[in-house]
């Protein structure tokens, strides 16, 4: 895998990660609102809302990083040269 894409998935995992903990207190903190309001309607349209915009629209590209990656020699025979450098 391209140290590039390992990167990119790496930091979609943590933004993934905040957008599911944001729900959470999204949803919590209207729970504990309509506790106090007897179940009111307009709260939960609002934690609606705030979801979509939350969720956003979903763009697909039609690009694939693993198809267009290109083995970097220079980078391998760098890497091989500290690996057989530290093993001594």
């Amino acid at each position: 895998m391209p140290i590039k894409l390992f990167w990119m998935m790496s930091n979609n995992v943590q933004r993934i990660q905040a957008r599911n903990d944001l729900r959470a207190l999204n949803v919590s903190s209207v729970s504990a609102m309509l506790g106090g309001m007897n179940g009111s309607v307009k709260g939960l349209q609002d934690l609606s809302e705030r979801l979509a915009d939350e969720r956003g629209d979903v763009i697909k590209v039609k690009f694939d990083p693993i198809a267009s990656a290109q083995l970097d020699r220079k980078g391998l025979e760098k890497l091989r040269k500290l690996s057989s450098s530290n093993s001594k």
